[in-house]
């Protein structure tokens, strides 16, 4: 089944999400989908929050899928051409 951006940048918020929950010692609040700046018209398909409430971002992604050929999806891992040596 194909999924949208939004779908897994909401997946990949909440295995974030997981990760910190388990492991304490980061020092990163939490992940958080589609965040606004104030009254800017973009968005943040994901933000890594070092102090939410001081409003310090860590880090933030924009999320982007493969095109749907032969039913590829952002969870094929084997159908995924991007390979560790493209960011290096």
């Amino acid at each position: 089944m194909p999924v949208d951006e939004r779908t897994f940048a909401a997946d990949a918020a909440s295995w974030i999400n997981t990760i910190l929950h388990d492991r304490g010692d980061l020092p990163y609040e939490g992940a958080s989908v589609e965040e606004h700046t104030p009254g800017a018209r973009t968005r943040r398909d994901i933000t890594l929050w070092r102090d939410r409430n001081r409003n310090q971002i860590a880090l933030t992604g924009e999320v982007k899928v493969p095109g749907n050929i032969h039913g590829q999806t952002p969870y094929d891992y084997q159908g995924n051409r991007i390979s560790n040596r493209d960011f290096r």
